[in-house]
């Protein structure tokens, strides 16, 4: 099972951190809504997945949106965007990616939606949290294995920047467009690039 670094899991072993989910808004490039921050939710139609009112803190925003939804199948969230049911999606950018190009790839929508529509992402829920793989204590050489693996990947990423990370592990970002949280700073036309100095 995957769990944050600092739950309790009695009865299991744990590798080292070897995912980071960075939640964020993801809206269609078109509506050019820019929420970069909850606030800018105010009014707008919002889902996002099971449990993420908790998870992410936001109960006492959700009265000021137009509409919150909560669906555990993020398959639903890419739908009711495209199809403009929903202003904003609340997920994790990596995942919520994955999700368009997967829709995109099967084309049961292809008639319904525009599933090549641009969309934005943005990183409002800060930092990435970090997760890790949680094995019965057994002598489990998968996970002895995946330790190893994670230990020395982490070391090769530590020293890279966040753009070559993201495409060294193979983000497929077709057209999602990644941006920085600052409202004033630049879009990217694939990933968060690294700030120049």
């Amino acid at each position: 099972m995957t769990v944050p670094p600092d739950m309790d899991t009695p009865g299991f072993e744990s590798t080292p951190p070897y995912v980071y989910y960075q939640n964020g808004a993801a809206v269609l490039e078109s509506t050019n809504i820019k929420p970069y921050h909850l606030r800018y939710l105010k009014g707008l139609r919002v889902v996002s997945f099971a449990g993420a009112s908790q998870l992410l803190g936001i109960e006492s925003h959700i009265e000021f949106f137009a509409s919150y939804s909560e669906f555990a199948d993020q398959r639903i969230h890419s739908r009711m965007l495209f199809l403009n049911r929903v202003d904003v999606v609340l997920a994790d950018g990596l995942i919520f990616s994955e999700i368009n190009h997967r829709l995109r790839a099967d084309r049961t929508y292809a008639d319904k939606a525009d599933l090549h529509q641009k969309v934005m992402f943005i990183p409002i829920f800060a930092p990435p949290t970090p997760y890790r793989a949680s094995f019965r204590k057994k002598k489990n050489t998968v996970m002895h294995s995946m330790r190893a693996s994670v230990s020395l990947k982490q070391k090769a990423l530590s020293e890279q920047s966040t753009y070559d990370t993201l495409k060294n592990i193979g983000i497929r970002s077709a057209t999602v467009i990644w941006a920085t949280r600052q409202p004033n700073a630049a879009i990217s036309d694939k990933f968060l690039r690294p700030k120049s100095s």
